[in-house]
């Protein structure tokens, strides 16, 4: 007799956006992808940028309170079609009750959204990121009942790892992730010139990437945090998980976004160089300069920075300190 996958009691993979509670994580899956899910999604998003728009304005303008409230009545007549006077008691009456509406309104429309620490408003990339983070922790929140056997939880968790290795990096194969876990568990033991010759091999994003955990791996790691909540249906302490970029041995001040844009800046500011200072050891008829040259040129490329953060989030991910 075939064995019955064994299922582990008291989990649920909730969509928050559209209040989904499946216990099977398929199902969640085959969720996300229904146009009923789409929908909302959008109208999530929407709601997030209505209520977030002025903690956005305030940053923007933050050395221009006139540019702040110059912007803050534009999104006003463009959202009522009223035309706002100065001066006028029903005018300063109706954007005051605006105001207000813009930022209860994901509360009232989606009621409990879950709001990451690590958000930033004080660019317009740090911005659209921070909306993308809310809108994939939303998304997709397990939450898992705290009564349940630890060991099962470690076993399931190390199980996932496992199978989600290809699915985090679905642009590489197998071969290279194994090489970058091998690389990645004795880092100390190699040297600048090793991955400098990697490059000079292959200009993939990974080779960029094990660069910028060799410069950075004592100071900074990506780390799963447990939060808590309160489960109504089930009326027991539950959590869920999300990934926080931090720095080690040292008080982060910083939120995580803030300190993810830090360490892919480091891609111009600190690996361009590098490989520039390399280049000049070559003539310009070698095979090294023109591999060195074509990597050099893409660390311009924003597509290709993204490339690279992506492996990034893979190699710094650590469950301990």
């Amino acid at each position: 007799m075939e064995a019955k996958p064994k299922i582990l009691a008291g989990t649920l993979y909730c969509c928050n956006i559209c209040k989904t509670k499946p216990d099977q994580l398929s199902h969640h899956k085959s969720h996300l992808t229904t146009q009923k899910h789409i929908f909302k999604k959008k109208c999530f998003e929407q709601c997030i940028n209505t209520s977030f728009f002025n903690i956005y304005n305030f940053h923007q303008c933050k050395d221009d309170t006139s540019l702040c409230k110059k912007n803050k009545i534009e999104e006003f007549e463009k959202d009522t079609g009223l035309k706002f006077i100065h001066g006028n008691k029903m005018c300063h009456d109706a954007i005051r009750d605006w105001h207000y509406s813009k930022d209860a309104l994901l509360d009232e429309e989606f009621p409990n959204t879950i709001i990451p620490l690590e958000t930033s408003f004080e660019t317009k990339e740090g911005y659209e990121n921070s909306v993308k983070h809310i809108i994939e922790v939303n998304e997709t929140v397990t939450i898992i009942n705290e009564e349940n056997n630890k060991n099962e939880e470690n076993n399931k968790n190390e199980e996932n790892n496992k199978n989600e290795e290809n699915k985090k990096l679905p642009f590489i194969n197998k071969k290279i992730i194994n090489l970058i876990n091998e690389i990645k568990s004795d880092i100390e033991n190699y040297d600048m010139n090793f991955f400098i010759n990697m490059a000079v091999e292959e200009q993939e994003p990974y080779v960029i990437a094990l660069i910028m955990y060799k410069l950075n791996y004592k100071n900074i790691c990506l780390k799963k945090i447990d939060h808590k909540i309160i489960h109504n249906k089930m009326n027991k302490i539950m959590k869920y998980n999300d990934n926080c970029w931090i720095y080690k041995d040292t008080i982060n001040n910083d939120n995580s976004m803030n300190i993810r844009n830090n360490l892919r800046s480091t891609i111009s500011k600190n690996i361009s160089p590098i490989l520039e200072k390399k280049i000049k050891e070559y003539t310009e008829t070698s095979n090294e300069y023109m591999a060195l040259t074509k990597i050099i040129n893409k660390l311009k490329l924003t597509m290709f920075k993204n490339e690279v953060m992506k492996v990034a989030e893979y190699i710094f991910t650590t469950d301990t300190l």
